[in-house]
């Protein structure tokens, strides 16, 4: 865990241990109760520390935001390293649908297993004025850049970019209305989520070669 831009950076194991506690404490803080609901005497007490250990290693809540920002980052560059494992021939022969489950899948599971992180991607300004941490938008895009890069190859590298962050806001978007829906809707509303990434990846895609 890095904090020395934020704070400080543990050098001991039980620093370490400590400060994997805090962050633990507000990704289930800012899920159950979201960004507003992250205080430090709040992390503090869900992390069983002490005030004066939590800003011994984080300044303020900001620092504590931006340590969860960039290890869901760490953790979702892994996921694309797994996706990019995948040779781009491969990713191109899949039928739509079946890219769209290699890529949407793995990525919903995490935001299943880490409820916080939807609430990062959708930071409100008023409740977090210094926005969305760098390093989660850029593993983010990275995440949808190996689908993208493989089927969509003749294309530029900006625009692939641009491709890849259409994405991300596409899953954002929806992700958002599944999560909000009752359960017994959830599947359909998943499976509406995928329709609208195929038509997108479809419009999209590079003309077969002549």
């Amino acid at each position: 865990m890095q904090v020395e831009q934020h704070g400080r950076t543990p050098r001991q194991e039980r620093g370490r241990r400590r400060v994997d506690a805090v962050v633990d404490a507000a990704a289930a803080l800012l899920a159950e109760q979201g960004v507003e609901g992250v205080t430090m005497h709040g992390v503090a007490r869900r992390a069983r520390t002490s005030i004066g250990s939590l800003y011994h290693f984080f300044p303020d809540r900001e620092a504590v935001l931006h340590a969860l920002g960039e290890r869901h980052a760490r953790r979702l560059e892994a996921l694309a390293a797994t996706l990019r494992g995948t040779p781009q021939a491969e990713w191109a022969r899949l039928a739509t649908p079946l890219a769209v489950d290699r890529f949407l899948d793995p990525f919903l599971g995490y935001l299943a297993d880490h409820p916080d992180l939807l609430l990062m991607m959708r930071v409100d300004a008023a409740a977090r004025p210094a926005g969305r941490d760098p390093a989660l938008d850029a593993a983010l895009v990275s995440l949808a850049a190996c689908v993208i890069g493989a089927r969509c190859p003749q294309a530029e590298a900006e625009e692939r970019r641009a491709r890849a962050a259409t994405t991300i806001a596409i899953v954002e978007g929806l992700v958002g209305l599944v999560a909000r829906a009752e359960p017994s809707a959830r599947a359909r509303l998943t499976a509406e989520l995928k329709r609208a990434l195929v038509a997108y990846f479809d419009a999209c895609a590079d003309p077969p070669p002549a």
